[in-house]
């Protein structure tokens, strides 16, 4: 007498199910940690975070380098000095007219003394009036402010200005003459074709 086969059906009995939940997270969650890799940066691939004033690059997953540009401040010795946009363009028109052949520390020299003479005591307080002291008499400070007005200054010279009030200065604080063939036997230096003085020493 042959033996019956027995035939065995699979019963899903009810709370069952829930046994297999944390079976299902557990496969979710290896399948999403093989996959995290993949969004890793390629090499040579530029990579920027941005953060409130803060820039990353890296040039490889092994090295990331980050860089904080804080907002420009001007430097201690010019913190007090403003402009307006007149005077900030009068500016500029100066150095294009007496240094635009210079080279860019060159023509930041001379920002830099008109700024040197607004901190100096025998000097006016602002832009406006170091540029036009003398203006109407027989000796201006500046040749060239007769020409303020005739030419439209080009970025360098924006630049030039920029530099001296919030990068490294390139001359003394006392130094506040600058031409061709200096102002007095007190130099400081030459940048290209002007020679820098300090002030005048008065007994």
């Amino acid at each position: 007498m042959r033996k019956k086969k027995r035939k065995y059906r699979f019963v899903l009995k009810p709370g069952s199910f829930l046994l297999l939940v944390p079976v299902i997270v557990l496969v979710i969650i290896i399948a999403n940690m093989g996959s995290a890799h993949t969004s890793e940066p390629k090499e040579n691939e530029v990579v920027e975070i941005k953060v409130e004033k803060t820039v990353a690059v890296t040039n490889s997953p092994k090295q990331l380098v980050v860089e904080v540009k804080p907002d420009p401040l001007p430097v201690e010795r010019y913190a007090n000095i403003t402009m307006t946009e007149n005077e900030l363009k009068e500016l500029a028109e100066i150095i294009y007219h007496e240094a635009r052949g210079e080279s860019l520390d060159g023509q930041q020299a001379v920002a830099e003394v008109v700024f040197n003479r607004i901190m100096a005591d025998n000097f006016p307080d602002t832009v406006y009036e170091v540029i036009h002291q003398g203006e109407g008499k027989k000796t201006v400070q500046f040749s060239s402010v007769k020409l303020l007005g005739t030419a439209d200054p080009m970025p360098e010279q924006y630049e030039a200005i920029e530099k001296a009030m919030f990068g490294i200065n390139i001359l003394p604080e006392d130094v506040v003459y600058f031409s061709r063939s200096g102002e007095n036997n007190r130099v400081w230096g030459t940048i290209g074709n002007h020679v820098f003085c300090y002030q005048y020493i008065w007994e």
